[in-house]
């Protein structure tokens, strides 16, 4: 007797449900995304139903800021060419629509990858004259001013100004980011540094950042002390007869082994260091300070700073600081939206702001650049304070390969990098650091190794974070 064996009837719910299973399994690590079956019109109709009811989520970094996206840019005087001489007042027009919160006339604005500036005028544009304004890169001209309204003429209309805001300098954040240096201090006992003899008056100028130094030592000379040679065994003869291109194609490639050889030495030994041969070990280690233990003995953290720390804001309480600001920010924009205060532009206002920025046409050409390019010109409002200058801090994890981790790039310490961080770009040479928050002092790293976070010291803004940062 052969008794035939039925697989069970599969449901169409459990199709469903197995269906679902794998397809989130193949989203690998987007746990925020919900799988969900198509098998009839009255599923299409569920999904675009939760669709319409579904309400983004806000980004957090993103809500503390009023920002726009700049539709018209036009240069004041001669600053529109990069080659002007003319040493003018750096002014620049820029019109859009606010987003996020209340733009507020007395607050300084940072336009990514240019610069910040003060606001010396903010013209609210009336919302019924920009229903048919036409082509959006239109180019805004002042036409004629009195007390009531004014108009602004544009390629196809006239635009009524519906109000007009002019920067108070009693109630206005200052473009102030650098502090006065007070050299008669006791903790600055360095020798000057050849690179930090000048302060630059702009901030945003500074191409080469200064380097936030370690107070573990000098680790400049810990990075620079293999004196450039390579050993014997890699060093190889280009040839005679390889061409220019070639040459250099095969160098780069020497140079990029090399790095990768000696960011895996460092991985393997991180707390060893060669002395060199021509140079005695008291003078090679004479600016590091012995510690009987790294966890518990005691450190001055001002002592023998480098003069550049002079000119950088120290906060005493800096969550205090930032947690004061915002609420003090939340408050006038409460008092804004009952009409108890003034000179602040509502979301989802067209704005025409006249910028201005020091020194003269230095800020104008970036953004005549940006131009040029056709690339887009974003502007946020900075809260207080965040333009003064201090030492960043940020959580950095390089991203390489899963199965090929040694393949990443190979960034050492003090590298020139470009920083993302929240609305601000900059270039900076940061320091890296172990990532240790149960210690007050953090062990230097000379390379940015591969799975794990590192932190990145540099002079930057004194943003109020957390903002996401993007190197």
């Amino acid at each position: 007797l052969m008794i035939e064996s039925k697989a069970p009837a599969v449901s169409m719910h459990q199709k469903k449900e197995r269906a679902r299973i794998l397809a989130g399994q193949s989203l690998g690590v987007e746990v925020d995304l919900r799988p969900t079956a198509l098998t009839s019109s009255a599923d299409v109709f569920n999904v675009l139903r939760l669709l319409v009811q579904r309400k983004p989520r806000d980004i957090s970094w993103r809500t503390k800021y009023s920002y726009m996206i700049a539709e018209s840019v036009q240069f004041i005087d001669d600053c529109s060419s990069p080659t002007a001489e003319k040493k003018v007042q750096n002014q620049v027009r820029i019109s859009g629509f606010v987003r996020g919160r209340p733009l507020d006339v007395n607050r300084l604005v940072h336009v990514s990858g240019v610069g910040t500036m003060l606001i010396r005028k903010l013209d609210v544009l009336h919302p019924e004259s920009l229903r048919k304004r036409g082509n959006p890169e239109f180019s805004l001209q002042p036409k004629h001013a009195t007390d009531a309204t004014s108009m602004v003429t544009t390629e196809h209309q006239d635009v009524e100004l519906w109000d007009t805001f002019y920067r108070n300098e009693d109630e206005a954040e200052p473009l102030q980011h650098a502090a006065v240096p007070d050299l008669t201090f006791a903790e600055q006992t360095w020798p000057p540094e050849p690179e930090a003899n000048g302060l630059n008056e702009n901030y945003d100028e500074e191409i080469e950042m200064e380097i936030a130094e370690q107070k573990v030592g000098n680790a400049e000379e810990d990075d620079d002390e293999d004196n450039g040679d390579l050993p014997e065994e890699i060093v190889c003869d280009a040839g005679s007869d390889r061409d220019e291109m070639e040459e250099d194609e095969f160098d780069g490639e020497q140079a990029r082994r090399e790095k990768r050889l000696a960011r895996a030495d460092d991985q393997k030994f991180p707390d060893e260091v060669e002395t060199p041969l021509e140079r005695p070990a008291r003078d090679r280690f004479a600016r590091y300070r012995g510690l009987k233990s790294f966890r518990t003995s005691p450190w001055d953290p001002k002592e023998m700073l480098p003069e550049s720390y002079g000119r950088i804001f120290e906060f005493s309480d800096f969550p205090a600081t930032r947690k004061r600001v915002l609420a003090d920010e939340q408050k006038r924009c409460k008092e804004f939206e009952r009409g108890e205060i003034t000179g602040m532009a509502g979301v989802g206002s067209f704005v025409q702001l006249e910028l201005e920025a020091e020194p003269a046409c230095a800020v104008a050409v970036k953004l005549f650049e940006l131009t040029q390019k056709k690339m887009p010109v974003v502007l946020c409002g900075m809260l207080p304070m965040e333009n003064r200058r201090t030492v960043m801090q940020m959580g950095i994890n390089l991203l390489c390969p899963a199965d090929r981790p040694d393949q990443g790039p190979v960034i050492r310490n003090k590298e020139e990098l470009e920083i993302h961080t929240g609305f601000v770009r900059l270039l900076a040479r940061p320091i890296f650091s172990e990532d240790n928050a149960n210690c007050d002092k953090n062990k230097l790293e000379r390379y940015l190794h591969p799975g794990r976070y590192t932190i990145a010291s540099a002079f930057g803004p004194a943003l109020l974070g957390p903002a996401p940062v993007l190197v």
